[in-house]
């Protein structure tokens, strides 16, 4: 009996010793949401159309950098004119939804992003948002296991209410082990569910990435050659920014808004040039390559103009994190007037060129035309 009790013994405390050893993943809890009765209103074709959209924000993009490219474990069959894809969730539309296609309650069903990117921040509208009604009478999200490649990142705690619901990635960690264009696998796995009154289908009606943003101390070039603190442009400023062909050209700022992040990026340069940025935030190197900050060496040079209006390349002497919650900001809405431009369109900050999320759209729209 003894040697029994001392062999049980040793084996749970083998068993408590792998347990230890076992890393855990941290949960990160969303914030946002509307409760469980909003009502989205039929848009005009006209509203549509324009930028930025229907519930995606002034800095959204789809969570894959390769044309939105999502796929699903399982999906619900269509009920007549209504279908219940995956694309459903990246159409800026929160009155569609995916809605898994198992006969229970969807746990271990996950959609998946290849060349995902999750950019500063992830947007969930959680369950079916059509109508308050079939929000509550199908399931609706509680917990997703994030992995990235294939490894367990976090676990994602959402809230029962309808609206958007934020999730700063800069707690996640990711690696980003892939290039600049977006890491190889992004994969949310149902793990636990708020059951619906009716119904046990499981339902996502937008899931998205937030972009862009640099600090509010960014100097702006303005269109008599002064400079102004991003935080400090008014409406009806007279912005310079360069064309596909290096000319200036000017946009006079209609609205800005801004965003907390937790991580940004401050990049300087060996002739004392700077740039403090998200992560996610594009700029362009020697050669005129477009790269996330994050994906920055020592050993590139970033692309600058100077007060005479040429661009020169000044090498990266630098680049430091800065871990503190920070607002930044954004162009939300510019005017270009009926200047002739050679699309994409670049951005200019502390004489630094970069992209910017809401050019990101115009560029992407101008190029499709």
């Amino acid at each position: 009996m003894k040697k029994r009790f001392i062999f049980i013994l040793s084996l749970l405390t083998s068993i408590l010793a792998v347990s230890a050893q076992k890393p855990s993943i941290p949960i990160v809890y969303a914030e946002g949401g509307e409760g469980k009765n909003v009502v989205y209103r039929k848009l005009t074709k006209t509203e549509r159309d324009e930028i930025p959209g229907y519930v995606w924000g002034d800095c959204s993009n789809c969570l894959s950098a390769t044309d939105c490219n999502i796929r699903a474990s399982s999906t619900l069959p269509s009920q007549g004119s209504a279908n219940y894809a995956a694309k459903n969730m990246q159409d800026d539309d929160p009155t569609t939804a995916w809605v898994e296609g198992q006969t229970d309650y969807g746990i271990g069903q996950y959609i998946e992003f290849k060349n995902g990117r999750t950019l500063n921040s992830i947007t969930i509208l959680n369950g079916y948002q059509k109508s308050p009604k079939s929000f509550i009478e199908n399931s609706r999200v509680k917990t997703l296991r994030v992995s990235e490649n294939g490894i367990d990142r976090c676990l994602i705690r959402l809230k029962d209410e309808m609206g958007a619901q934020y999730i700063n990635t800069d707690k996640l960690r990711f690696e980003y082990n892939g290039s600049e264009n977006g890491i190889a696998n992004l994969r949310f796995t149902i793990v636990e569910v708020y059951q619906g009154m009716k119904y046990k289908d499981v339902a996502i009606s937008e899931i998205f990435a937030q972009g862009c943003c640099v600090s509010g101390q960014s100097k702006i070039i303005l269109h008599n050659n002064n400079e102004k603190e991003f935080h400090h442009l008014s409406s009806g400023d007279s912005i310079k920014f360069i064309d596909n062909q290096n000319k200036i050209i000017y946009a006079t700022a209609v609205e800005t808004g801004s965003i907390m992040h937790d991580l940004l990026l401050k990049i300087t340069t060996e002739n004392g040039n700077n740039i403090t940025l998200t992560p996610g935030h594009y700029v362009y190197t020697s050669g005129g390559k477009k790269i996330q900050a994050r994906h920055l060496t020592l050993s590139d040079s970033l692309q600058l103009i100077n007060s005479q209006e040429s661009i020169y390349w000044d090498k990266i002497y630098s680049i430091k994190k800065i871990q503190n919650p920070t607002k930044t900001y954004y162009f939300k809405k510019l005017d270009f007037g009926n200047y002739n431009i050679a699309w994409p369109v670049k951005a200019v900050f502390n004489n630094v060129v970069t992209d910017d999320e809401y050019l990101d759209k115009i560029n992407w729209i101008k190029g499709n035309k």
